[in-house]
C-alpha cells in the first residue's frame, strides 16, 4: 500500500500533534527514509520473514510475516498481518 504525504496528513489532520500513532499488528517504526525520487520508505524494527509455499497454501489469508528478536538473538514476538 502506498499514499501521498499529502493524503497522510489529511488522515492525520484531526490529531493533535501530541497525540500517539501506533502501527497495527505490534509493528514499531525505525524511521522513515528518503528514497530520494520524490518517495519515502517506511522501516519498522521487526525484519519480514519469509513464508513456505507450505504456509502461503494452507493460510492464504496471511501476506506477510514480521519477527523481531531480543539482543541475545532470541526470538522475542511473532506479527502476522492478514488481508482482509
Amino acid at each position: 500500500m502506498s499514499m501521498t504525504v499529502g493524503e497522510l496528513r489529511s488522515h492525520l489532520a484531526v490529531f493533535d500533534d501530541h497525540d500517539e500513532l501506533s502501527i497495527a499488528g505490534g509493528l514499531t517504526v525505525y524511521r522513515v527514509k528518503s528514497t530520494g525520487d520524490n518517495s519515502a520508505f517506511l522501516e519498522f524494527n521487526e525484519i519480514e520473514v519469509p513464508l513456505s509455499e507450505k504456509f502461503k497454501e494452507k493460510h492464504p489469508e496471511v501476506q506477510v510475516a514480521f519477527c523481531s528478536f531480543d539482543s541475545d538473538g532470541s526470538l522475542v514476538q511473532e506479527v502476522s498481518v492478514p488481508v482482509l
